[in-house]
């Protein structure tokens, strides 16, 4: 028998046969976070149900615990964090005025603080719980073992644990999201950089099912793995992703939309809190990513700045968290002289709030150079918010003819298009009812499920 803390280590007591195919799924990364990513939405919309008794699948949510040097079963209190919304992070810089979070955060970033902070969390820590640990330990040793989660920040070295599950007789199958760490890296931090391509290419030389978010991604996963001088995997295929923001729910749902006058609906609440009432405004333009080169906030911050003084009813709003290589954006954001009245920036919101800003506003705006797939435009559409975006990587796959296509850097042009969503009520009103036809015809996350359930059962057919 291998040693305890081998994944790969076989029970003495075997497990009694099923007619369900086995599938491991790692989702430590999404356990561990406050908040909640684009790629954490993913995880959580498409295995928590699947964990809930699925008659197709023993789907077997489990985290890794480097003190134990051992997977663990999800216990009822990380069950039930990974099946519900992400709650919002207790940080008291965000219970500040907007205007003076920048000097607070400013002032926490220092480095003495920042070690007086984290020798604080250290003494407040429990200590390991070694015993109810010593439950939740389970041995891998059949089915199909699933990275669907960011594993790349995970502790335990794909380059080693793949071989080792394929030497026991264990499947490896992979969702990726998109490759930019390894064709833009540019664009990713230094862990990222570092991380993420072995992590991506211990999946593509060992797995036997390789699945993409886009049929973009996919390819470029699939041309990756040839250029190994390897075959194409026993099973691949695209789960194409909702943008229906609950686990629970099965379709995309759609506001009400304007009344036949065209009137919009009052802000919300959040906005109010912040200021925005005090401005007059009439509408705002949504962005919601994390703040990252890719995202191209820039070109966003550039048209605000062509149309806030000629049409000061239209506000900006960010909704994401400070990623990597944004030291010069963030600055911009924080000192422009209309934060917190004109434009706004959350940083830390919660999934709900995220979804309330999403459904009040005007348009939603993404323009990034580049998307594995592009799921707050699915998200907004599905509220029927009106979309601009680009057509970077898979973001062409996205939304069909409904979104409104720009260049990347064209800012007058984002100016011209995002206020005309204000000033013009037909269009509007035409562009809304666009948003809310498409949104009865998006992808739902039980269909995505089932185009999952099919690729794993394909690879592993119920015995």
């Amino acid at each position: 028998m291998n040693s305890p803390g081998d994944p790969t280590d076989a029970s003495p007591a075997r497990r009694p046969p099923t007619l369900r195919p086995i599938v491991w799924a790692d989702v430590t990364n999404t356990v561990a976070s406050s908040g909640t990513t684009g790629v954490q939405r993913a995880s959580k919309n498409l295995l928590a149900p699947l964990a809930d008794r699925d008659p197709r699948l023993d789907l077997r949510l489990i985290r890794w615990c480097p003190e134990c040097a051992a997977f663990l079963r999800l216990d009822d209190d990380e069950r039930r964090r990974f099946s519900d919304d992400a709650p919002p992070p207790d940080r008291r810089v965000d219970r500040l005025p907007q205007r003076i979070r920048p000097v607070a955060r400013r002032v926490a970033d220092r480095p003495l603080l920042r070690r007086l902070n984290e020798a604080m969390r250290r003494r407040r820590r429990p200590p390991h719980p070694v015993d109810a640990h010593a439950g939740l330990t389970v041995s891998i040793d059949d089915g199909t073992f699933l990275d669907l989660d960011a594993a790349w920040h995970n502790p335990l070295d794909r380059r080693d644990l793949l071989p080792a599950l394929s030497a026991a007789g264990v499947r490896t199958a992979v969702l990726f999201h998109d490759l930019f760490p390894i064709d833009h890296p540019e664009w990713s931090d230094r862990g990222t950089r570092e991380l993420f391509p072995p992590w991506a290419d211990a999946h593509l030389r060992f797995d036997a099912l390789i699945v993409g978010n886009s049929d973009w991604t996919l390819q470029r996963a699939l041309d990756r793995r040839r250029g190994m001088g390897l075959p194409d995997p026993g099973v691949s295929g695209v789960v194409h992703l909702s943008g229906d923001g609950g686990a629970g729910r099965d379709e995309p749902v759609a506001p009400q939309g304007p009344t036949p006058t065209g009137a919009r609906p009052g802000l919300p609440p959040q906005l109010q809190t912040a200021g925005a009432s005090e401005r007059r405004l009439d509408g705002y333009v949504i962005c919601v990513s994390t703040l990252e080169p890719r995202k191209n906030h820039q070109v966003l911050l550039d048209a605000f700045d062509l149309w806030s003084q000629r049409t000061p009813g239209l506000g900006l709003v960010f909704v994401g968290r400070i990623g990597w290589n944004t030291e010069a954006l963030v600055r911009r954001i924080e000192r422009h002289p209309l934060l917190g009245s004109q434009l706004f920036w959350f940083a830390h919101a919660d999934d709900e709030t995220m979804r309330t800003l999403l459904g009040g506003a005007t348009v939603a705006a993404m323009p990034s150079h580049a998307e594995g797939f592009g799921l707050p435009v699915l998200e907004a559409l599905a509220l029927g918010v009106p979309v601009v975006t680009t057509n970077g990587g898979a973001l062409g796959e996205v939304g069909g003819d409904v979104p409104l296509r720009l260049a990347a850097d064209d800012s007058e042009a984002w100016a011209d298009a995002l206020v005309r969503h204000l000033a013009d009520e037909d269009y509007l009103r035409t562009r809304r009812a666009e948003a809310r036809r498409a949104a009865g015809a998006l992808p739902t996350w039980s269909a995505a499920r089932d185009e999952l359930v099919e690729l794993l059962t394909r690879l592993a057919p119920p015995s």
